[in-house]
């Protein structure tokens, strides 16, 4: 059995269900794991309705039935004729008694295409769910997990930015829809469905004090993997917010944490001032990541943390926040700051040095616009550097620039490009799973992460 990590609900009305009756299961790693659903019963396809998008005047079939074998199965052809595309199944509403930090998991087999997972949560607005992308491995039975917490706000398949996460306590139905514009036929098979709920007796998060700032303390939430022991030794990985110096929010990089932190990677998310709230330029906030990295360094042994396997992350500004703790200069007259042994930064600003609209934020200080541009200092002792950008992102230039100078001294710098995205695109599905995968597969390269879990 294949284990993949990705995101997959399936679940059904629980009066129907006969749940009570239900003993609890064990996932591929021995967790109990209390069933949603038994596709046995005789009432099973009762719960479920098929909506395609003949409400929208396409002419795609999808249908569902359930097996003599207790499967529940969707099969259909998809057609792209009418402006249509898409095909679905949903189950009928009512409460499912899911919980923010359950982990919901089932086995399925599928077609190697990709199908959409649904939340639904009673609203006014049309075509509104909470949606996640789910691969598929065809003819292969997986394993699937997804924390509920990880689904994303949807309305005629577009995200809804500032839609914040999911109310479990709200979702009333869930479903499937496959709309990946290729026509023609379909199917997939889905054997159980189970929850799992978080482990009271293990730690999650932790949030600390990182450094006192004349505009107040910064703040830093700590993820920690299962198993974690304080006297462990365990590679760690800092995210910086993107926002434009301006603005942002730690709970930017959250999904991607608790990803690591399963991995067995001990994750942290860092507050910085901002603009928009302390009246602070790009340098101050390069002060704080600094302030962060060395915190975490200062902190190892408490944390478990081994400090030469501390990894720098961040997207746009916190991409070049990242960047610039690995390779900007210390301030004059400062000790030597420590350094992060890994960059993974999602389509970073690399240079302000030359960039009119970036220099104007530092009151066009020559000194500083240097001082805070990594891309000029790179060298033989820039670690390995992961680099996500979409094609259509301006500032993939500067990324080109850094891949080429890392090149020309020798040092690892790779560049995962989204093809046809703009700024930001790391955000939303598809490209959070792919991104996340592909960070996740970068890591396990550079010995970050284990392979066989």
């Amino acid at each position: 059995m294949m284990r993949m990590a990705c995101w997959i609900l399936v679940a059904i009305l629980p009066t129907l269900m006969g749940i009570e009756s239900q003993v609890a299961a064990e996932d591929d790693d021995g967790n109990s794991v209390r069933p949603l659903f038994d596709f046995s019963q005789d009432n099973a396809s009762g719960a479920w309705r098929s909506v395609n998008d003949g409400v929208m005047g396409g002419v795609s079939e999808g249908s569902f039935r359930i097996s003599d074998e207790g499967l529940l199965k969707f099969f259909g052809t998809l057609s792209l004729e009418n402006n249509g595309g898409f095909a679905s199944i949903r189950s009928v509403p009512g409460r499912l008694g899911l919980k923010l930090d359950d982990v919901l998991v089932l086995r399925v087999r599928g077609d190697g295409r990709e199908y959409l997972l649904n939340l639904y949560v009673p609203t006014i607005r049309t075509a509104y769910s909470f949606r996640a992308p789910m691969p598929t491995v065809a003819g292969e039975w997986i394993e699937a997990r997804v924390p509920v917490r990880d689904f994303v706000a949807n309305s005629f398949g577009r995200p809804i930015p500032g839609a914040g996460p999911v109310d479990p306590e709200r979702v009333t139905s869930v479903g499937i829809t496959l709309s990946d514009k290729k026509p023609g036929t379909f199917a997939l098979e889905v054997a159980s469905i189970g929850v799992e709920a978080a482990k009271a007796d293990e730690p999650t998060t932790k949030t600390v004090t990182y450094t006192e700032t004349e505009h107040g303390p910064l703040e830093m939430v700590i993820h920690f993997p299962p198993g974690w022991k304080s006297t462990d030794r365990r590679p760690a990985i800092v995210f910086f917010f993107g926002g434009g110096w301006t603005n942002g929010s730690i709970a930017q990089f959250e999904p991607q944490a608790e990803h690591l932190a399963r991995r067995g990677m001990i994750a942290a998310r860092a507050d910085y001032r901002v603009q928009s709230r302390q009246q602070v330029t790009p340098e101050e906030c390069v002060d704080d990541a600094f302030a962060a990295v060395r915190w975490l360094t200062d902190h190892a042994s408490e944390f478990g943390i081994d400090p030469n396997r501390l990894i720098a992350s961040g997207g746009s500004a916190g991409g070049h926040l990242a960047a610039c703790t690995a390779l900007s200069p210390a301030v004059e007259g400062a000790p030597e700051p420590p350094r992060p042994a890994t960059l993974v930064l999602f389509n970073p600003v690399l240079q302000f040095e030359g960039q009119p609209q970036l220099m104007q934020r530092i009151g066009n200080d020559d000194t500083i616009g240097r001082r805070i541009s990594p891309t000029l200092h790179i060298s033989s002792t820039t670690p390995p550097t992961l680099l996500l950008y979409g094609s259509e992102d301006r500032l993939i230039a500067q990324g080109r620039e850094f891949i080429e100078r890392a090149t020309e001294v020798g040092i690892s710098a790779q560049l995962f490009l989204a093809e046809g995205e703009g700024h930001g695109f790391f955000n939303r599905p598809p490209w959070l799973d792919r991104t996340t995968a592909r960070v996740d597969a970068f890591l396990t390269e550079l010995g970050f992460l284990d392979p066989n879990e």
